[in-house]
């Protein structure tokens, strides 16, 4: 799998401030976490819209009865990341397997399971079978991602030398970015999450038809994580997992996939 991580996946600010409410005689402290991570949809999207991503609207749901609220922000992921490395108030929204555990709390219950996977037009046969399957086309990548294995390692060094085979988009909407050239004929693959893929097409048709050839196999896992050393983090991410696990078996989680247009087996 290709993962956002320190790959791809998705990060955070946090940053608090006192404010006051009425609650009977009582005043009480809120605190505002800023989710900060290219967009990535469906699992973050469009910030201050009724479509901000699928874990952006689950931080809501889970964290909202604890006092937090949510702003979401959108920042190139390379810049979030660094942020995250150099910051203990920044988690990182849409990241897989990978990231430093001395440092970031995972969830006990993974949000969403999707891979990466390669994409072409219909046009083409071509198919992942290993590495050596890249060596004739023109792949686009995504700027500070880091994917898995061999694939991972013949990524990097196509950046390192600059090969006209490896391409990576930069900015906030490097998945679209890359979509973008796959339909001007600059690019003949695009790796990218599945989901992410599928949604994009859907809300492209008819003018992006894309074939799925071929995946990554590995932890397909993507994640909200936080910093250990971010106060109540432990408290957050319990109570993240609660919701997850009890708007999977009430309904809820399966409703929030439809709003996207997303259909994931087993949920």
């Amino acid at each position: 799998m290709g993962i956002r991580i320190g790959g791809c996946l998705v990060g955070f600010m946090l940053f608090s401030f006192l404010s006051f409410f009425s609650a009977d005689v009582f005043a009480s402290t809120n605190q505002t976490i800023v989710l900060s991570a290219d967009e990535w949809c469906p699992y973050n999207c469009h910030p201050n819209t009724d479509t901000p991503g699928i874990l952006v609207e689950l931080a809501k749901a889970a964290w909202k009865p604890l006092g937090y609220d949510v702003d979401y922000q959108v920042l190139p992921w390379a810049r979030a990341k660094l942020q995250a490395i150099q910051s203990s108030n920044i988690g990182l929204l849409g990241a897989g397997r990978g990231l430093d555990e001395q440092q970031f709390i995972y969830g006990k219950v993974p949000p969403l399971v999707s891979p990466f996977c390669f994409f072409t037009k219909p046009s083409l046969t071509w198919s992942f079978y290993g590495v050596k399957a890249l060596e004739p086309i023109r792949l686009g990548t995504a700027y500070g991602y880091n994917y898995d294995g061999e694939v991972g390692i013949y990524v990097k060094n196509g950046l390192a030398s600059n090969s006209k085979f490896v391409d990576a988009s930069m900015g906030d909407l490097p998945a679209n970015q890359n979509f973008d050239k796959l339909q001007a004929d600059r690019l003949d693959v695009v790796l990218e999450d599945r989901l992410v893929s599928q949604y994009i097409a859907a809300q492209r048709q008819p003018k992006l038809k894309i074939r799925e050839a071929g995946c990554i196999v590995a932890d397909d896992t993507i994640y909200l994580v936080l910093p250990k050393k971010m106060k109540n983090a432990e408290k957050l991410m319990s109570a993240l997992d609660s919701y997850i696990t009890q708007s999977r078996q009430d309904g809820r989680f399966a409703k929030l996939l439809q709003k996207y247009g997303i259909f994931v087996k087993g949920y």
